[in-house]
């Protein structure tokens, strides 16, 4: 169980005051925008309740494989809370212990970003923050959005966004990075082809 580092005596009060104000000041800058405003909790794998060429833009932050074990970190607190973690059966993680694999977790990305991609308009974008800077799963990540069709955004510099502030699971997770990098993919307009390269090789 790891106990976190107390740098000092927080008060809850104030805590919750704080919270309570930045969701209420970004509730209201919604508002502004005159736009419907739907919160939902449901599975990316199925969002059966979003029309199909419906979304302007969808910002993601997906589960990095197996680096942060989401469910497991707030199973105490949701055990305390008395909330219904059967949930954690169909998390989106690599876990030996639970049988996940990295081809189940592979899968589930691909049944979500596929779901993106059906719900978004054509011509619109997708921004994906990754964390993860292991090779295998970025490549991963990037065949899969290949293989649903986006378009991944050419630019000679990478995209970050720092916000000044580690999370405990940037300050301890393996191989994470410490900035949050960010891709931006595009859905084609329709009647848009994407170029497809074969490049062989011989033994």
């Amino acid at each position: 169980l790891y106990i976190g580092p107390c740098f000092q005596v927080m008060n809850a009060w104030r805590s919750y005051k704080d919270k309570y104000n930045s969701i209420a000041h970004g509730y209201h800058s919604l508002v502004e925008l005159n736009s419907e405003i739907v919160i939902s909790t449901q599975s990316a794998t199925d969002l059966d309740n979003v029309n199909s060429n419906s979304i302007d833009y969808i910002f993601t932050d997906p589960p990095y494989s197996g680096k942060v074990q989401f469910g497991e970190s707030n199973f105490i607190w949701e055990s305390w809370l008395k909330f219904d973690a059967t949930w954690h059966d169909e998390e989106i993680i690599i876990n030996q212990v639970r049988e996940k694999s990295e081809t189940d977790w592979a899968n589930m990305m691909y049944k979500a970003f596929e779901e993106c991609f059906r719900v978004l308009k054509p011509g619109r974008w997708l921004s994906l923050c990754y964390h993860d800077t292991s090779e295998g799963t970025w490549t991963l990540i990037q065949d899969i959005m290949a293989e649903i069709g986006f378009i991944v955004e050419e630019n000679d510099e990478a995209l970050y966004i720092d916000t000044g502030q580690q999370s405990w699971k940037q300050i301890v997770a393996n191989k994470v990075s410490k900035r949050d990098l960010v891709i931006n993919f595009r859905k084609p307009k329709l009647g848009e082809t994407k170029a497809t390269v074969i490049i062989t090789g011989h033994e």
